[in-house]
């Protein structure tokens, strides 16, 4: 058999001389016949190996609202607490517009709530503020303020009350 650069003829030319089973180490001037039928299709390869992991993807979009999930287990019962006592306590009465009417709570008590009064002819008086009232010394008395801002005539009153619990 011949092989490439043995003369001047080319390894694999229509022309070239090729070695055969037939016709071995002798040469042979023989042609290329047609192109045959496409054979069958081969196995299956073997699966190659797994590639390296990619960069991460950038964050998705915000999914839809959940359904509501079960009313949970009923908690443990607290611990007992203590009593208070509470008392009320009424204020000056103020019959001038402008004049505060204060309730003060026993001193070391607090405060919890508290309101007002009025009278007066046809009850048309009127209150401009009702708050709660606390000393500006430390653990200083405290209570509950309201003012009169309309009173309807001579017979006009108004009058704080604070509700106060016992600290003591």
């Amino acid at each position: 058999m011949r092989s490439a650069g043995d003369d001047d003829s080319s390894y694999g030319d229509d022309d070239s001389s090729y070695g055969d089973d037939d016709h071995k180490g002798e040469d042979c001037d023989c042609k290329r016949g047609p192109q045959g039928f496409q054979g069958e299709q081969g196995e299956q390869g073997f699966q190659g190996f797994q590639g390296f992991q990619g960069e991460a993807g950038g964050a998705g979009e915000q999914g839809p609202q959940g359904f509501q999930g079960n009313q949970g287990p009923q908690g443990f019962q607290g611990a007992q607490g203590g009593s208070i006592e509470t008392y009320i306590v009424t204020g000056n009465t103020v019959t001038t517009e402008g004049t505060p009417s204060t309730a003060t709570c026993n001193t070391g008590d607090e405060v919890t709530g508290g309101g007002f009064t009025v009278s007066g002819p046809g009850n048309s008086t009127s209150v401009g503020s009702s708050t709660p009232f606390i000393s500006a010394m430390e653990g200083g008395p405290e209570g509950w303020q309201a003012t009169g801002a309309h009173f309807a005539g001579p017979n006009s009153e108004v009058i704080a009350f604070a509700v106060c619990a016992k600290t003591t």
